[in-house]
């Protein structure tokens, strides 16, 4: 703005109106030659002929200067990302992702599909697919996965010495054995015995075939204190070999259970209770009926 004119204020009494130019762009005569003349709304030069900022600039390397002061200010919480080994291709990190699996029950198996988020599983449902559960699944089944967060389950080696048990690692483990089937080895397996549990996995079928094949003479037993051992002395007393009986509930008119909980405790129960409840339609042809005479309360016994 250009300075008032003092002499003419005090003899007339009125103030000159000045009109607003850009800074260092007002001459004597009140021409504008400058390049920071605006015409028509246009838009202002980042800097005036001084070297200096105007608003919108100012505004501008104010926002980025904040914004980069909040972010530089967040405090995140520290987590452990555990990677894949090897990580598929085209996979996306975090999305979820469902896997077809067998659960063992006994010497059968539930088909199961489990939903996994970055290789963890979270949630176990039946596989429809799946002739033994036609996606169903139990309670022993939904169980199974608190197994694998369960902070009391092993987390190392024991190894028994006579009397006393001691905590070991892996890498005692790893040269036990290897001396173990080095002096095993050298007899063919000679008074070499395994005692596990009944299991139908594949894998562990397979394992089993390879060390019996390392080592002829070795003995591989099974036990399982509630197991199905009469079924198989049964069959083969019948049939004269041992088989593993599937019963057919769905054409069943009549069932009788002598305490047998078919729809419960039966490594097959998920597929015998569908199968069961197909008859049990009133508007159907016919409905089954089923009987039970048992010693205790069982879910059987209650359906019946």
């Amino acid at each position: 703005m250009p300075p008032i004119d003092r002499e003419h204020v005090e003899t007339t009494g009125a103030v000159p109106v000045s009109r607003l130019t850009p800074a260092g762009c007002d001459r004597p005569d009140g021409s504008m030659p400058c390049n920071s003349r605006r015409h028509g709304g246009g838009a202002a030069s980042p800097t005036d002929d001084r070297g200096g900022v105007n608003r919108r600039r100012w505004m501008q390397l104010m926002g980025a200067s904040m914004a980069l002061a909040a972010a530089g200010g967040c405090r995140w919480e520290a987590q452990d990302i555990l990677p894949f080994a090897k990580r598929p291709d085209g996979r996306t990190p975090g999305m979820f992702k469902q896997y077809s699996t067998a659960m063992p029950r006994g010497d059968s198996v539930v088909g199961l599909e489990v939903t996994c988020v970055d290789g963890r599983p979270i949630k176990v449902e039946g596989n429809p697919r799946h002739p033994m559960s036609l996606g169903a699944s139990d309670a022993y089944a939904q169980a199974a996965i608190l197994q694998l967060y369960d902070p009391d389950r092993s987390e190392s080696v024991k190894l028994r010495s006579g009397d006393k048990i001691e905590r070991s690692d892996w890498k005692a483990f790893d040269e036990t054995c290897k001396s173990l089937f080095r002096r095993f080895g050298e007899t063919g397996g000679e008074g070499f015995r395994v005692l596990a549990e009944p299991d139908s996995s594949p894998t562990l079928t397979a394992l089993r075939t390879r060390l019996l094949e390392a080592l002829p003479k070795a003995k591989w037993f099974e036990y399982e204190p509630l197991g199905d051992d009469n079924f198989r002395a049964g069959s083969v007393f019948a049939f004269g070999r041992p088989l593993r009986t599937q019963l057919m509930l769905d054409r069943a008119r009549v069932i009788v259970c002598l305490d047998a909980d078919l729809l419960n405790d039966h490594p097959a129960s998920l597929r015998y209770a569908r199968d069961f409840a197909a008859r049990r339609d009133p508007d159907g042809p016919w409905m089954n009926r089923l009987y039970a005479i048992e010693s205790g309360v069982s879910l059987t016994g209650a359906a019946a």
